[in-house]
């Protein structure tokens, strides 16, 4: 007999009850966890009843919790609805009884009655493995360049510490530099402040800097330092010659780059770089599509323009049990096999997501009849910023 009840936050929904939830579950340092989970959940802009998952014993007792973290992220010229889901708990004692696949299949029904199109969440190394059994699959590389040598070494940036009055002028440059780069956040101003209290009041080895010409003066971007690693850079064209030698400077050697930032194409043509990747297909960020059709309403734009692109006229691309007629964009049941066929889930969210390139995936199927079908879904390079990890 089953001894829990999951609601969706349910009429008992206590902020400060989670929050000692968490913190017990989270340890091994009670008093750091609660003060950690509490920062967190207080300025997480997404922090509401309706997103939380809630399981409670027969007692009443809080046993389990599945949060969900509404965000946008960017795929191509378009913008996928994602329900991160985080703060994932089973009180130790009622471990093994289903709770978690009862909370999970709950959390999975929430987001698509709210018509998000991808779950994802961030696994954490102890765990690899764990969230394949509800469907995640591996959607993120993880590319480092290491910076081994470079020409000017003249100072023409200058690094300060971030100040709150220059907040909208950052935000823009963040829009900038990284509204086109598929997997990307789209952060609002408060998902801006939330990440900002996360590096004040939690993680003190993050550091967000703005840079300012060392001859004018003038603010002309920011760059973003984990530990020792810059995660995240926005700087025009012209200053890129001078990043490595301010990197340098401050002991720094690693970026993580989305590879089609622009700094990247910049760095290993010009730059002697090694580029250390991984890509983590059980761990790591990891993704699952909620809704087949909707995904396909989103990238249907991309691949009309790619075949517009190559003068494809009057064809049809079978995807998902769909046909997506490229000349006007419709979408409709097919009525044919697909002309796409993904052997695994694994396969499907990589390849849709621009991970993978179809020709290099050994589990996926392309109808031989139309050889133009790889060319609609070019490698994008699906990257996120560890700073938006949830």
């Amino acid at each position: 007999m089953k001894n829990f009840n999951v609601n969706v936050g349910d009429n008992s929904f206590q902020i400060d009850e989670i929050i000692e939830f968490l913190a017990k579950i989270y340890g091994p340092n009670y008093l750091e966890a609660k003060r950690v989970q509490g920062a967190i959940l207080r300025n997480e802009p997404t922090t509401k009843p309706q997103n939380f998952i809630i399981t409670r014993s027969k007692n009443n007792d809080l046993i389990g919790l599945i949060r969900i973290v509404e965000r946008k992220i960017v795929l191509g010229t378009g913008v996928l609805c994602c329900g991160g889901v985080s703060s994932v708990s089973v009180h130790p004692d009622f471990r093994g009884h289903g709770i978690m696949k009862a909370m999970m299949e709950i959390a999975h029904d929430v987001m698509n009655q709210r018509n998000m199109e991808l779950a994802y969440l961030h696994g954490r190394r102890a765990l690899d493995g764990y969230y394949i059994q509800f469907g995640y699959r591996g959607i993120n590389r993880y590319l480092d360049l290491e910076i081994i040598s470079s020409h000017p070494e003249k100072e023409m940036i200058a690094a300060v510490s971030f100040s709150e009055r220059n907040l909208e002028n950052i935000m823009n440059m963040y829009s900038g530099t990284y509204a086109s780069l598929s997997g990307s956040i789209i952060r609002d101003k408060s998902v801006w402040g939330f990440l900002l209290s996360k590096m004040t009041e939690i993680n003190r080895q993050v550091n967000l800097f703005e840079c300012y010409a060392s001859q004018s003066g003038d603010l002309i971007g920011y760059f973003i330092i984990d530990g020792q690693k810059v995660i995240e850079m926005s700087l025009p064209t012209g200053y890129f010659p001078y990043v490595s030698g301010l990197i340098k400077k401050l002991n720094l050697t690693h970026i993580s780059i989305h590879p089609q930032h622009p700094f990247y194409a910049y760095a290993r043509s010009t730059m002697s770089t090694c580029q250390h990747e991984r890509f983590s297909l059980d761990g790591g960020y990891m993704g699952k599509i909620l809704n087949r059709y909707r995904l396909l309403s989103k990238i249907g734009p991309d691949i009309c323009l790619r075949a517009l692109r190559i003068e494809l006229k009057n064809k049809q691309i079978r995807l998902f049990g769909y046909e997506l007629e490229m000349d006007s964009g419709e979408i409709k049941e097919a009525c044919a096999p697909d002309d796409i066929v993904f052997k695994t889930e694994r396969s499907a969210i990589r390849c849709i997501l621009g991970i993978d390139r179809l020709e290099n995936n050994l589990e996926v199927h392309m109808n031989k009849d139309k050889p133009w079908l790889a060319c609609l879904f070019p490698l994008t390079g699906f990257h996120t910023s560890s700073w938006d990890e949830i």
